[in-house]
C-alpha cells in the first residue's frame, strides 16, 4: 500500500503545527541585531523549509557568533540538529534555548515530544509538568507520558482529578481502559491496590458503569474470567438496562456455544461508545476465532455484518471490522464494507483515511483524489491528505495538480522522515511527467538521502 500505513498513526501527542518558514518568527520579536545575523537567520529558516537541515545548522552557526543571547537561535539549532538526528546536540540546543527564554511555552511543546518519540518518558514527564504550569490542557497529556512511563496509579489519579473539574468524557474512560489493561499485564505492578480502588468507586456509586467495566477488563487481562463475570452479575443487577456489561456476557456465551446471545451482546458493544476500539477488536477476534473452530457459524458472521447496514450508527461498526479485516488482508471484503459507508464521512478523520487506503489498495485514483480534495478542505493540517492526494494526481496524468497539492502539505509534516521522503519522491515523478527532468532528479536525490537516514 505504497509504504504509506507505516506512518498513519503515530503516539507522540502534537501541540501545533509548523507553517513555512516566513511564519516561523515575527521579525520584530527578533530584538536589536545586525543586518548580517537578520540575514542569516532567514536564511537558515529558508533552508530549514526546503529539508537542507545541514546547511542551516552552519548558517544558524555563523549567526550565532554574532549574537549568542537568543533562545530563539537555540531552538532552531536544536529542530534542525533533530532532524538529522543529531541528538545529543538537539537535546542540548532545547536545553539552552529554554534557559534563555523560559517563558516560550513552544519551546517546551517541542521538547516534549522530542523526549516522546525517544522513548525519555522521565524528561518528558519533567517537561510536560512545566507545561501543566503553564495551562491546565496538558494535563491529558501528562496522562499519557505517566502512561508510557508506566506510573499507572499516578495516571489513574490524575484521571479522576481531570474529571472533576471538567466531568467525564469517552477519551478519559478509553484511557482508564487501556491503563487497566496494561496494569494487569504488568506483573510489577500493584494491581491490587488498582482492585481495591476501582471496588471503592462501585460502593461509593453502585451504578458507575465504568468502573464495573474497567473491573471487567482487569479481569479477564488477569485471566479470571469467572470474577469478570461475577462483576458483570452484579453490574446487570445495579443497572438492568446496562449495555456495557455485554462486554463480559458474550464471552460467557461463546464459551457456553450460545452463538445467538453472543452475536446479540456484540451487536450492542459494538454500538456502545464508552467500550475503547481495541476492545471491539478483542470482541471481532474471539468471535472470529468462534467461527474459525466452528464454521457452520459462517452465517452467523454474514448476518451479523448485514445488520450494520440497516444500523443508523453503521459507519462506526463498519469501520472496526473494516480495521480488522484490513490487517487480516481482506481486502476484498474491505472494500465492500467501505463502499457502504455514506458519503458523507468528511466529519470522521479515521474513517476517511481508511476508505481512502481501501480505494488505492483497489487503484481508484480518481476516487481517491476527490476524497482526499474533499478531506484536505475539512482538514487543512494533515499532510497525509495532500500525499493522497498527490499520489492520486500523478497516477492519473494530473502533475500540475499533484505538484500544487504536494508543495501545499508539506509544510504540515512533523517529525516523520518517511512521510517527507513520500512527499519527495512524488515531487519528483510530477516534476518527471512535465518534462522538468533537472528539478525531477533534485528531488529524487532529497528523497533517497532521507531513506538512507531511514535504514
Amino acid at each position: 500500500m505504497f509504504g504509506i500505513l507505516l506512518f498513519l498513526r503515530t503516539t507522540i501527542p502534537v501541540f501545533a503545527q509548523e507553517q513555512s518558514y516566513k511564519k516561523d518568527i515575527n521579525e520584530d520579536d527578533l530584538g536589536e541585531v545586525t543586518d548580517q545575523f537578520n540575514e542569516l537567520f532567514f536564511k537558515a529558516l529558508k533552508l530549514k523549509s526546503t529539508g537542507n537541515h545541514d546547511k542551516a545548522v552552519y548558517a544558524l552557526n555563523k549567526a550565532l557568533k554574532i549574537n549568542d543571547k537568543q533562545g530563539y537561535i537555540y531552538f532552531e539549532l536544536a529542530k534542525n540538529h533533530d532532524k538529522i538526528e543529531h541528538y545529543d546536540e538537539a537535546d542540548k540546543n532545547y536545553k539552552k534555548a529554554l534557559e534563555l527564554a523560559p517563558h516560550r511555552t513552544e519551546i517546551l511543546e517541542f521538547m516534549y515530544r522530542f523526549y516522546y518519540r525517544y522513548d525519555k518518558f522521565e524528561n518528558a514527564l519533567w517537561v510536560i509538568n512545566n507545561l501543566v504550569k503553564k495551562n491546565p490542557k496538558y494535563e491529558n497529556a501528562k496522562v499519557d507520558v505517566l502512561y508510557q512511563n508506566k506510573q499507572y496509579e499516578e495516571a489513574l489519579i490524575l484521571l479522576d482529578d481531570i474529571d472533576a473539574k471538567y466531568g467525564k468524557s469517552k477519551d478519559r474512560s478509553w484511557k482508564r481502559q487501556n491503563i487497566y489493561s496494561a496494569s494487569a499485564k504488568d506483573e510489577k505492578q500493584h494491581w491490587k491496590r488498582s482492585v481495591e480502588r476501582l471496588k471503592k468507586k462501585i460502593v461509593e456509586d453502585p451504578t458507575d458503569e465504568q468502573s464495573y467495566l474497567q473491573l471487567i477488563i482487569y479481569y479477564y487481562e488477569k485471566g479470571e474470567p469467572n470474577k469478570a463475570y461475577d462483576i458483570s452479575k452484579k453490574l446487570e443487577k445495579e443497572v438492568p438496562d446496562s449495555k456495557i456489561v455485554h462486554y463480559a456476557l458474550y464471552k460467557q456465551y461463546l464459551e457456553k456455544g450460545d452463538s445467538d446471545s453472543a452475536i446479540e451482546s456484540i451487536m450492542i458493544v459494538l454500538k456502545e461508545d464508552e467500550i475503547g476500539k481495541e476492545f471491539k477488536h478483542n470482541m471481532i477476534n474471539d468471535l472470529l476465532i468462534y467461527v474459525k473452530k466452528n464454521p457452520r457459524m459462517q452465517t452467523k458472521l454474514t448476518e451479523l455484518i448485514e445488520r450494520f447496514a440497516n444500523d443508523e450508527d453503521n459507519n462506526k461498526i463498519y469501520m472496526i471490522l473494516s480495521d480488522f479485516k484490513l490487517k487480516k488482508g481482506s481486502k476484498d471484503e474491505n472494500l465492500g464494507y467501505y463502499n457502504s459507508i455514506s458519503e458523507n464521512i468528511s466529519q470522521d478523520f479515521e474513517l476517511l483515511k481508511s476508505k481512502i487506503l481501501i480505494q488505492m489498495d483497489f487503484n481508484k485514483f480518481n476516487k481517491v483524489a476527490l476524497l482526499s480534495e474533499e478531506g484536505i478542505e475539512k482538514y487543512p493540517a494533515q499532510p497525509i491528505l495532500y500525499l493522497f492526494n498527490g499520489i492520486a494526481n500523478n497516477k492519473i496524468e494530473n502533475p500540475k495538480a499533484a505538484l500544487k497539492s504536494l508543495n501545499a502539505g508539506i509544510d504540515y509534516i512533523i517529525d516523520n522522515t518517511k512521510m517527507e521522503a513520500d512527499f519527495y519522491k512524488e515531487i519528483a515523478k510530477a516534476y518527471k511527467r512535465l518534462g522538468e527532468v533537472s528539478k525531477a532528479t533534485t528531488y529524487e536525490k532529497k528523497a533517497a538521502q532521507l531513506q538512507f537516514k531511514l535504514k
